[in-house]
């Protein structure tokens, strides 16, 4: 009898469960349910009382039972990790604003509007003074832009005056929610801060190890800029070698994305493998057939891995890497061996455990995902192609990595970015020999820059290596067909398709009749599923509002595609709702065409306040209604109030008269829920925006 997959890795059941507990904690924490950590922590406690009273039975007939008692334990325990992670963030913050005492924990970080940086509340401003706060909440606050911001440093203690709140959710139609995103990164809060509502307080003299680590890392590129580089070389490397991504420019994100080669720019686990491998390299060399200097040298490797991510600012995407490498390094020392699929198994469930948030991360799925695709796929496909000749072998080891990398990660490729890159495998082939040089004559130019007659001749062979490598991610961009576009997946999709691809590696592995048809079943399902999502999109007839701040807007849609955007207010920049709703918009296939004034055409009709589309009338008001005069009310389907309206329903009413009332999220507050007040007395419909998020009605 062959030993099982489970047998073999004792260890993934138990991944498996707690990250699907991980999943299950997120769910019901954004779905609001009254579920308290506490009480998944009993479940696991009772959970472990069945374990520890099943396990002296010892009858192999019922060993499936105490496999799935461990199932279950992990998946409550993963419940219950991920539950008690995002409580954490729950922070009730002043109704107005308020004076904070904060400290920096991180480095200053320019946006396109503000100076961004993340902060632990110390404690807030009452009547009496400063309250200090046990809860050790983190917020993002934005300055607004000044010179003395760029002065600020991690661990730093100043004092703002602002209005902090809870993250908002983005109910918008597949848009980004960066709400729930700031939660899962750990964030209570973010705010505004304008230039003179903040103040130095004190700079620590002893510093964390966070500031130590961002310091070497700011250290590090300061001395890249006095080599003389250009902006675009000065950002490639400093993104190759220590992460520092903040001087790349949207442009160049896009064409090495365009190239496939997007995974060079963020520092991780090829980057560290590289530093690794080097290392590896030399200790074969110095410590053939000596087990002793074998066994110190790697634990040396390990403290050199740990001191590069370090350096290098401490992203997690390194120490994920790093710790990575770490385990499989110290496996080889205890077992003379080590199991790679193994030791990514451990270290998967073991970085789950310290932080399960960890886990949408795009980066850890990626990681992860990439690394399990190569252990899996690679020893079966590498031997499909034999070479001969070390060109031939170089070609296609690079070749066969890349590939069965970009097919384990295909499905999240797809799902985050609606778009694949064809020419990843030329990408790969050109570009990472490229880098590796390009990271090895790096550090080494570090290490000689204070030596001018070394230094200068290896800056210049940096620089001219820079060059080549936007050459060649350029020329691969500008190629034809270089990527595909408005790819949509849905996350039902996203699980099948990976169904379908274990159901291929597993057929690679045992190829029969049965195994086929499973795969060809799964095949089946996802197409099936697929056209149902498709269908479910066709376009229909209908009327869309969206709740985006200071965007007052009505989309009227035709099932044709034809749509046409009325932009309530003429005096506002609408970039926020076109930025927010691309991606829907992309995914329909939608290019509104934008009203302000009158129109008139054989489907829509619009003079302020009025509305028609297909027969469908819409007052939109943005005015004082007190100011209008009406002999009866003018009977419409629905009432759209947005920013500009004063007054009350009863003034609105008289005006107008509808079942249906829509309140845009540009309202204040106050005012929205004077208006839901009064419509339940009145027995009217009422939708604020703000709270429910888009809107669609089917005409």
């Amino acid at each position: 009898m062959g030993v099982s997959i489970t047998q073999r890795y004792p260890l993934l059941l138990p991944t498996l469960s707690l990250i699907i507990g991980i999943n299950f904690g997120k769910k019901i924490f954004f779905s609001e349910w009254i579920i308290y950590p506490s009480s998944a922590l009993w479940l696991c406690l009772l959970f472990l009382v069945f374990l520890i009273l099943f396990y002296p039975i010892k009858t192999f007939r019922y060993r499936w039972f105490y496999g799935l008692l461990c199932c279950f334990f992990f998946l409550i325990f993963g419940l219950f990790l991920s539950i008690q992670e995002l409580t954490k963030t729950n922070y009730t913050f002043p109704i107005t604003s308020s004076v904070y005492k904060v400290q920096l924990v991180s480095s200053v970080l320019e946006t396109d509007k503000s100076l961004s940086v993340d902060a632990r509340i110390l404690a807030v401003g009452d009547s009496i003074g400063l309250k200090p706060t046990s809860h050790n909440s983190i917020v993002k606050l934005f300055f607004e832009k000044d010179s003395a911001v760029y002065k600020l440093h991690c661990d730093d203690e100043i004092l703002i005056f602002s209005q902090l709140k809870q993250p908002q959710s983005n109910l918008n139609f597949e848009s980004f929610d960066y709400g729930n995103f700031l939660r899962l990164k750990g964030f209570s809060g973010s705010g505004y801060v304008s230039k003179d509502n903040w103040s130095v307080l004190s700079s620590p003299s002893k510093h964390s190890l966070r500031f130590k680590s961002l310091y070497a890392q700011q250290k590090v590129v300061q001395q890249y800029e006095t080599w003389g580089l250009d902006d675009e070389a000065l950002s490639i490397i400093s993104a190759l070698t220590v992460g520092y991504k903040d001087d790349l420019t949207s442009n160049l994100k896009s064409a090495f994305s365009s190239a496939g080669v997007s995974h060079v720019l963020a520092l991780s686990g090829l980057h560290v493998g590289f530093i690794y491998l080097f290392f590896m390299f030399v200790l074969k060399k110095i410590g053939r057939n000596k087990p002793k200097i074998q066994c110190l040298g790697k634990l040396i490797i390990v403290c050199i891995l740990w001191g590069f991510a370090f350096v290098v600012g401490g992203s997690p995407s390194v120490v994920r890497a790093v710790f990575m490498f770490s385990l499989f390094t110290l496996s080889t020392i205890i077992t003379n061996g080590g199991d790679s699929k193994q030791t990514l198994c451990i270290a998967c469930f073991l970085m789950l455990l310290y932080n399960p948030l960890w886990l949408f991360d795009v980066g850890f799925q990626l990681s992860f995902i990439a690394v399990a695709s190569i252990l899996i796929l690679l020893p079966v496909v590498k031997p499909l192609i034999v070479c001969k000749t070390r060109l031939g072998k170089y070609i296609w080891d690079t070749c066969s990595v890349s590939l069965v990398a970009q097919i384990g990660v295909l499905p999240i490729i797809l799902y985050c970015f609606s778009s694949f890159p064809l020419y990843f495998l030329l990408g790969n082939l050109l570009i990472i020999p490229l880098v590796s040089i390009i990271v090895y004559l790096s550090f080494v130019s570090l290490l000689i820059c204070y030596i001018p007659y070394l230094s200068i001749p290896t800056v210049y062979l940096l620089n001219k290596l820079l060059s080549i490598l936007t050459f060649v991610v350029r020329w691969i961009e500008q190629i034809p067909y270089s990527s595909i576009d408005n790819i949509w997946l849905s996350k039902a999709e996203v699980l099948i398709l990976f169904l379908v691809l274990i159901a291929v590696a597993y057929l690679l592995y045992n190829p029969s009749y049965t195994t086929m048809r499973r795969c060809l079943s799964c095949l089946i399902i996802f197409l099936v599923v697929h056209f149902y999502y498709q269908y479910k999109s066709t376009l229909k007839t209908s009327i869309e509002f969206y709740s985006v701040k200071n965007c007052p807007a009505v989309h009227c849609i035709e099932s044709t595609g034809e749509s046409f955007l009325l932009q309530v207010n003429d005096t506002v920049e609408y970039t926020s709702l076109y930025s927010t709703m691309k991606k829907y918009w992309s995914h329909h296939h939608l290019h509104p065409a934008c009203l302000s004034d009158s129109c008139y055409s054989n489907t829509l009709f619009y003079k302020k306040p009025l509305l028609v589309f297909h027969d469908y009338k819409i007052a939109v008001v943005d005015v004082d209604c007190r100011n209008l005069e009406v002999r009866l009310p003018k009977r419409v389907n629905m009432i759209y109030l947005s920013k500009g309206f004063r007054g009350s329903i009863s003034d609105v009413l008289a005006v107008f008269s509808s079942p249906l009332i829509i309140l845009d999220s540009s309202l204040s507050s106050y005012l929205q829920e004077q208006i839901i007040t009064e419509s339940k007395e009145k027995s009217i419909e009422c939708i604020p925006l703000l709270t429910k998020g888009s809107c669609c009605f089917s005409l």
